[in-house]
């Protein structure tokens, strides 16, 4: 390619330095040939102007005959000019109304063109010069003798009349001669140029192609992926030390390019796995382990941690770490202080912290609470709603220090562990119950309509558990209504203790609680009732001067024992809890249809 680039470039820079090299000759010949021309007519003109000063104008006019004595000494000064200006043909002649007649001539056969001789093949503009009394050049004409270039001039007498036109010519030949001399001249010096600038163009086209050849394999190794490459210097003009220093710039830039492309491939890579991931993730604590998980392995560390602020106790505690065989001193529930140790800085700044041993700054001074094996540690904290909420931990970059990039990435990763933790937050807000900590009545009858669906699905069996506090509303009167709200957490911690993970626990309304009991007939679910009964029965709650004591009445419905649709499976479940309250209280009742399915109204 680059061999036809050289002759391309070759042939193309030849022919339009050669092809300028014709035009300007053949523009320089035109050029001169005309000047020539020019002067050659206005040479032609002095002599006429000359040759007429001497004439004798009133004798010419009076002259009748070849031997008239003025016209033998025109003839004589004639053949005078003639011989010295080296003139092809010097005639004068006379107008006779229809056409010229010849007077004298200054050629040596001058004496044999008689008197009177009829001039007829002259240029028309010989006639016009006649009448007008104008001097006329004619560049080119022909007769019966040849070409000429001629210049025809009045001969005036004293009054103005013309009475003669000379003629002062130069045969065209001997000038064409001389111009095809000159034009064969101009051809050897354009052959010798054309020449000379086709050597010169083919020697710059391989010099330059030369070059061009050096670009061109870098750039198909550069092309190949090897980014590292830099173009060599190139001598021969600031144009290619300008376009190598531009495009080794350009291939640094686009190495960095590719880098930095490269690690937002590998970052988004990463947050699309953490956005799969947390989709099917069952839990929080899942979803953090997870997110962990990703940004140790994208970050190149060999693990992390997250640490989450405890209200109650303010301090970070561990909460999930990465790997699971990791350090115990990280795995144990160590507990930091907002502004303890770089976790705590970073909490408390709500700025992200990097550490690399050795490194000097003023996380210098921590380098002595750090663990041994600790070589870089990475901490950024986990900011929602504009609150420190917790901080995760990045320990031991295997690929060198933590750098501006990592704690980019970092970043990325808390503001998704935060985001989590906060829709897990919002979500719980919404579920639960703010004094019990139980899920709400909405939830409850949300989660009783999916237990069915499930139990119709595979034909199993669930038990309802209704349960009130054993008059609460005296109770609320006499110790007032604080005291009542510690009774229904107490109760609801109680209720949370007897059950198990797959049960679940609602506040039904008032001092009411309502248990779901999955995979459970009705003598399962009585053991469980009794189990509770008897945890609040013994359960000394606190009150102002003295513990109290507190029972509670529970009724117990099963699917699809006692009914198959939820409306009645409530009521029969609340039939039940009237049953207990109408034993005495204290107790726990599966519902009977004995029973009845109304349950009375509450007062």
């Amino acid at each position: 390619m680059l061999r036809s680039l050289r002759w391309r470039l070759f042939l193309w820079f030849g022919a339009l330095v050669v092809l300028g090299v014709v035009a300007i000759s053949f523009g320089t010949y035109r050029y001169a040939s005309e000047r020539f021309e020019r002067q050659l007519g206005n040479q032609l003109k002095a002599v006429a102007y000359s040759v007429a000063a001497l004439l004798d104008p009133e004798g010419l006019a009076a002259a009748s005959s070849h031997w008239d004595p003025v016209l033998v000494e025109t003839r004589r000064r004639l053949q005078i000019f003639s011989e010295h200006f080296d003139l092809s043909w010097i005639g004068l002649y006379r107008f006779n109304g229809r056409f010229l007649i010849h007077l004298a001539d200054g050629g040596d056969s001058g004496d044999g063109f008689c008197y009177g001789y009829p001039i007829l093949d002259v240029p028309a503009e010989v006639p016009t010069a006649w009448n007008n009394g104008e001097s006329i050049f004619v560049p080119r004409y022909q007769d019966a003798f040849g070409t000429w270039i001629s210049v025809f001039h009045p001969i005036k007498n004293a009054s103005g009349t013309v009475v003669a036109v000379l003629d002062v010519s130069r045969n065209a030949d001997e000038v064409t001669d001389l111009q095809q001399g000159i034009v064969a001249q101009t051809v050897r010096m354009t052959a010798l140029i054309a020449l000379l600038t086709l050597v010169t163009c083919f020697l710059v086209a391989r010099f330059t192609t030369r070059q061009l050849e050096l670009v061109s394999q870098t750039v198909r190794e550069i092309k190949a992926g090897n980014l590292h490459l830099r173009l060599p210097p190139l001598s021969g003009s600031l144009e290619l030390e300008t376009f190598v220093e531009s495009f080794n710039g350009m291939l640094g830039s686009l190495e960095r390019s590719q880098a930095d492309l490269q690690r937002r491939v590998s970052e988004l890579k990463a947050l699309n796995e953490i956005s799969t991931k947390i989709n099917y993730a069952s839990s929080t604590m899942e979803i953090l382990r997870v997110i962990l998980e990703k940004s140790v392995v994208g970050l190149q560390a060999t693990q992390g941690s997250i640490m989450l602020l405890d209200e109650e106790k303010q301090a970070l505690v561990v909460q999930v770490v990465w790997p699971e065989d990791a350090d115990e001193q990280r795995r144990a529930s160590r507990e930091l202080r907002p502004g303890e140790g770089l976790a705590g800085r970073a909490f408390l700044d709500r700025q992200p912290l990097v550490f690399n041993r050795g490194s000097e700054g003023c996380l210098k001074p921590y380098e002595q609470t750090l663990p041994a094996s600790t070589q870089n540690i990475l901490c950024v904290p986990l900011v929602s709603d504009q609150r420190a909420i917790g901080v995760v931990s990045i320990i031991n970059r295997t690929s060198g220090p933590f750098g501006e990039d990592d704690m980019a990435l970092a970043s990325t990763m808390a503001a998704q562990v935060a985001l989590a933790l906060e829709k897990a937050r919002l979500y719980e807000l919404a579920i639960t119950d703010g004094l019990t900590k139980l899920y709400v009545h909405r939830y409850f009858q949300l989660s009783l309509d999916n237990e069915l669906r499930r139990c119709r699905r595979y034909s199993s069996e669930f038990v309802l558990i209704l349960f009130d506090i054993d008059h609460f509303k005296k109770f609320n009167d006499t110790y007032g209504h604080q005291t009542g709200d510690l009774v229904l957490a107490h109760t609801a911690r109680i209720l949370k203790g007897a059950l198990r993970s797959v049960d679940l626990a609602a506040r039904y309304g008032g001092e009411e609680f309502a248990v779901i009991l999955p995979e459970s007939n009705v003598t399962s679910g009585l053991a469980v009732a009794e189990r509770i009964r008897k945890a609040v029965e013994a359960y000394d709650f606190p009150g102002q001067n003295q513990s109290l004591k507190v029972t509670i009445s529970l009724g117990i419905a099963g699917y699809p024992t006692h009914a198959e649709e939820k409306i009645d499976l409530i009521r029969k479940a609340d039939v039940a809890l009237y049953q207990s309250k109408k034993r005495g209280r204290n107790t726990a009742t599966i519902f009977d249809p004995a029973f009845g399915t109304t349950p009375p109204a509450k007062t």
